[in-house]
């Protein structure tokens, strides 16, 4: 049995658009689609490392508001334990209509995550993001 290498999730809301990018062809699991997040650094909280995550990848400074979900997915390679995060953008970022993400992150509309590919391991969440409120 493989250990579970722990990954911080960031699902940033904004207006009911959602951020996202889209992974290099490159990366493991290149081409699809992904929130911002990574791995969880030693002497890290999840939260912490969400967090550091979106503002790495994105340029954008986010505060934690609730684990949306938790749980472990096997892939080919590796077994990952994924906290998944709501996040919202801190006061100043929202107060700038300018607030763009780095890309290749970007605001879609919640609604229209469906039609974006996400690798597997992100369906239970998406599930929940598309349930009509």
């Amino acid at each position: 049995m493989r250990t579970a290498i722990p990954i911080a999730i960031a699902v940033v809301e904004r207006d009911q658009h959602v951020l996202v990018g889209r992974r290099s062809p490159d990366q493991s699991l290149g081409g699809y689609w992904e929130f911002p997040g990574g791995k969880v650094a030693p002497n890290e909280t999840p939260e912490d490392a969400a967090i550091r995550e979106c503002r790495e990848e994105t340029s954008l400074t986010i505060e934690v508001t609730h684990l949306l979900d938790r749980y472990q997915y096997d892939y080919e390679h590796a077994t990952v334990d994924l906290h998944f995060f709501a996040g919202q953008l801190v006061f100043a970022a929202q107060l700038d209509p300018n607030s763009q993400p780095a890309p290749p992150f970007r605001w879609v509309p919640r609604r229209d995550l469906k039609h974006y590919a996400f690798p597997p391991a992100n369906t239970a969440v998406l599930g929940q993001l598309l349930k009509p409120e």
